[in-house]
C-alpha cells in the first residue's frame, strides 16, 4: 500500500463478492480487484443489510397506502403539511391496531423524516397557499378544474361527471336563533328601536346540508353542544329521516362527519337507489379528510373531491345558489314564531320542527340547487362557468395617503375626504383598525384573544373584558363572524331523567320515527 485511498467500483465490489461465492479465496479476490478483504467479506456475509434500531411500525404495503393518500389528496385538490399527515398517520396505525409502536400512539416528527427518507417520490414542497382574504385568480381556477378531470379521467371516474343524480356537494350552516336586521314600523321620531329577544342573539345551531346535482336534499343532520349524550326529548325533536347529532362544541368534527356519511348518507344514497360510484365535493374543512372517512368512501365507491382553497363562495353549490335563500326563508319562519309565541324563548326541542317547515316552505329549492352546480362549473363540468368578472382585481393597490392608514369613522356614499380626496373604503379602514390594535396588544394578550376568540363571554382578566370585545368586533369586521360561537352558559333546562342517546355521535331517526 502506498499510503492513497485505493478506489473500487460498486460494480468490482460485486464481481469480487461473486468470485468468492463460488469458491475463490478472499484474499485472490483482494489481490485481483484491489479491493480490501474485509470489505470483501462484508458483502459476502451481508453484514451491514441487517436491520438495526427499532423494527418498522408499518410493513411496506402498509406505507405504500399512506404514500397513495398523500399523492392522492394533492390530485384532489388539498395538499397535506407535516401535522395533517402526523394526524393521518396515528388514524392509520389505530385502525390497524399498531398504535403500540409509536409513543403514546403518535409518530413523532423525526419517525415522518425518516419515511420521507424511504419514499423518494415524496418530497417537501413551499405551497402557494390563499390567505382567507386573499384574492384568487382565474388559472388558480381553472388548473384546478384542469386537475380534477384529468384525476377523474385517470381513475375512471370521468362518466360520473355527466350524471346529475350521481354528483353530490354537502356543507355545514349555523342557524341563529334571533333575527338578524329586522325591518319594523315604529315611531318616527323614534332614533333606535329595541326588540327584546328571550334567546341570545349568538345562539346557534350547526346543520349539514347535503344536495345534489340534479336538485335533491339528502337527509340533514342538526348538531347540538353535547359532551356525551343527546336528552331523549330534543332528539326526538327532530323530524323523521333526518339525523341527530352531538360533539363537545356543537361544531362538526371528524368523528361525526364520518358517522354521518357512513350511517346516514350511504345508506340514504342506497335506499335512492342512486348510481355508484358518485362524487361528493366538499371544502378542505380537516373533518373531511381523515383515514377513516377515505377509507370508507373509497370501499363505497364515493369518490371526495375537495374544492379549490379560499373559492368555496365561487364553486360551492349551497353556498352560491341555497344558503342565501334558505337563511332567508329560516328568517321569515323566525319572526312568524316569535310573534305567534309572544318572543317565547326558542328551545332546542324547537328547532329543529321549525327548521323543517322552512325547507317545506322554501320556494324553487330545486332550481336553486341546480343552478347552483351550473353556475359553480360542476354539472355540466365546464370551468367557463365561472363568472371571473367578478374577482377582485389583484393589481388595485390600497391609496397611500395618510387618510388610509387613519381609523377614520364611515363616510356616506356621497361624501368625500377633504381636499378632493376619494372617501376610504370601510373595509380598508377596518383592516388598518384591526392591524392597529394587534400592534398594540401584548403578544400574550393577542394569543389569548385568539384563543377565545370563538367564545361568547370573554372567560380572561376582567381588565381585559372591553379590549376583548372591540378586537373581536373588529375582527369580525374584516374576516366576517365566525361561523359557531360557543355558548358556556346553558340555555335550556333539560331534564336529566330523560331518555339518553349515547351510542354513537350521529343518530338517525327512520321513516316510522323511531330512533
Amino acid at each position: 500500500m502506498d499510503g492513497k485511498k485505493k478506489r473500487y467500483s460498486a460494480d468490482e465490489l460485486k464481481k469480487a463478492a461473486e468470485e468468492v461465492r463460488k469458491g475463490r479465496s478472499f484474499r485472490d479476490a483482494a489481490r485481483a480487484f484491489g479491493i480490501p478483504k474485509s470489505t470483501i467479506r462484508d458483502v459476502v456475509t451481508n453484514r451491514y443489510s441487517r436491520n438495526r434500531g427499532a423494527p418498522a411500525v408499518f410493513t411496506t404495503s402498509e406505507e405504500t397506502e399512506i404514500v397513495k393518500w398523500i399523492l392522492a389528496r394533492a390530485a384532489a385538490g388539498l395538499p397535506v403539511g407535516e401535522k395533517q399527515v402526523i394526524s393521518y398517520v396515528t388514524s392509520f396505525a389505530k385502525f390497524y391496531k399498531k398504535e403500540s409502536g409509536f409513543k403514546d400512539g403518535t409518530p413523532t416528527r423525526g419517525w415522518l423524516r425518516r419515511f420521507l427518507a424511504r419514499h423518494p417520490e415524496l418530497s417537501k414542497r413551499t405551497a402557494n397557499n390563499l390567505a382567507k382574504k386573499r384574492v384568487i385568480t382565474e388559472a388558480n381556477i381553472r388548473q384546478w378544474f384542469d386537475d380534477i378531470l384529468k384525476y377523474l379521467e385517470t381513475n375512471g371516474y370521468v362518466d360520473v361527471l355527466s350524471d346529475p343524480t350521481r354528483i353530490f356537494n354537502m356543507d355545514e350552516t349555523a342557524f341563529f336563533l334571533v333575527p338578524r336586521r329586522q325591518k319594523v314600523i315604529a315611531s318616527k321620531d323614534s332614533k333606535t328601536v329595541q326588540a327584546l329577544t328571550s334567546n341570545n342573539d349568538k345562539e346557534n345551531y350547526t346543520v349539514l346540508i347535503s344536495a345534489s346535482a340534479a336538485g335533491v336534499l339528502a337527509p340533514p343532520l342538526v348538531l347540538f353542544p353535547y359532551k356525551s349524550r343527546i336528552p331523549g326529548k330534543i332528539a326526538c325533536s327532530v323530524p323523521k329521516g333526518w339525523s341527530v347529532g352531538r360533539s363537545d362544541s356543537g361544531w362538526m368534527n371528524s368523528n361525526t362527519f364520518f358517522e354521518f356519511i357512513a350511517n346516514v348518507f350511504y345508506p340514504w344514497t342506497v335506499e335512492s337507489n342512486i348510481k355508484f360510484p358518485i362524487i361528493l365535493f366538499v371544502d378542505g374543512h380537516s373533518s373531511h379528510a381523515t383515514y377513516e372517512t377515505v377509507e370508507f368512501c373509497k370501499s363505497k365507491q364515493i369518490v371526495l373531491v375537495s374544492l379549490f382553497p379560499n373559492a368555496t363562495h365561487v364553486m360551492q353549490p349551497l353556498d352560491v345558489a341555497f344558503f342565501a335563500p334558505m337563511k332567508t326563508a329560516w328568517q321569515a319562519e323566525l319572526k312568524k314564531w316569535r310573534f305567534d309565541h309572544d318572543g317565547a324563548m326558542i328551545t332546542r326541542c324547537e328547532f329543529a320542527p321549525l327548521l323543517e317547515i322552512t325547507l317545506q316552505n322554501m320556494a324553487s329549492k330545486e332550481s336553486s340547487l341546480i343552478n347552483g352546480f351550473r353556475k359553480c362549473g360542476l354539472y355540466p363540468f365546464d370551468a367557463d362557468a365561472i363568472d371571473y368578472l367578478s374577482f377582485p382585481n389583484p393589481a388595485a393597490k390600497p391609496s397611500s395617503t395618510l387618510e388610509s392608514y387613519l381609523p377614520l369613522p364611515p363616510l356616506q356614499e356621497e361624501e368625500q375626504m377633504p381636499f378632493g380626496m376619494p372617501a376610504a373604503p370601510q373595509q380598508e379602514i377596518n383592516s388598518t383598525m384591526l392591524h392597529f390594535l394587534n400592534t398594540k396588544l401584548l403578544p400574550c394578550q393577542l394569543a389569548t384573544f385568539r384563543e377565545h376568540r370563538n367564545k361568547f363571554i370573554w372567560p380572561g382578566p376582567v381588565e381585559d373584558t372591553n379590549l376583548f370585545y372591540l378586537w373581536r368586533n373588529t375582527v369580525d369586521e374584516v374576516e366576517g363572524p365566525p361561523e359557531y360561537m360557543i355558548i358556556d352558559s346553558p340555555f335550556v333546562t333539560i331534564d336529566e331523567d330523560l331518555q339518553a342517546f349515547d351510542d354513537t355521535q350521529v343518530t338517525l331517526r327512520n321513516s316510522s320515527g323511531k330512533m
